[in-house]
């Protein structure tokens, strides 16, 4: 599914996230849903890239979903970014065992004494933790008239099965439906019917 092209004026977009904060100051946006929003879209008003405005977020008040007004680079619609915990922040490496490390950085694990979340598989605890967080958020400020466009997380770069994923989703989505006028779930391949 080409997001670029689905996302509309008003429209809210799901961004999986990690809570890696770069020296910089920059959140770790490094890979599939989260790269696209980071080279895409910068806040409106400060004209601040996404990965800066998320990385002083999670600084200041922790890993969780934040609600981010942007705009296209280009200026053409104007989006809500809903940034997503699916990951952790740095992690010691003695509190994970390595089916939780992505397998091409598991060799790290004997290596070092922390390890960044962005390299762990996706945490489905966490998953349903940031779906609880951004209801919580959303049913203070209803909003009805917008769809949101919500990714399929935890899977892709995010190392889960599908099938571990959806039982979730099925609650989730259902309760989302209440706030919004629809709910597009979406993979790399298209959208899933939930």
């Amino acid at each position: 599914m080409n997001i670029l092209k689905a996302l509309q004026d008003r429209d809210h977009l799901i961004v999986p996230t990690n809570g890696v904060v770069k020296k910089d100051g920059s959140l770790v946006m490094g890979g599939g849903i989260a790269k696209f929003v980071r080279d895409n879209f910068v806040e409106v008003g400060t004209g601040k890239r996404i990965d800066k405005v998320l990385g002083e977020l999670v600084n200041n008040y922790g890993n969780k979903p934040y609600f981010i007004l942007a705009c296209s680079r280009n200026k053409q619609i104007e989006v809500g970014i809903i940034s997503f915990p699916t990951k952790k922040g740095l992690v010691r490496t003695s509190e994970i065992s390595p089916e939780e490390v992505l397998p091409k950085y598991r060799r790290e694990l004997y290596k070092r004494k922390f390890i960044e979340g962005w390299k762990l598989k996706s945490d489905l605890s966490l998953i349903i933790q940031s779906f609880e967080e951004l209801l919580k958020m959303i049913s203070r400020n209803p909003l009805f008239c917008y769809t949101l466009y919500l990714p399929l997380v935890g899977v892709g770069l995010g190392g889960l099965d599908e099938e571990d994923v959806l039982p979730v989703y099925r609650e989730y989505v259902f309760r989302l439906r209440n706030y919004y006028n629809k709910v597009v779930v979406f993979t790399r391949n298209g959208t899933v019917k939930v």
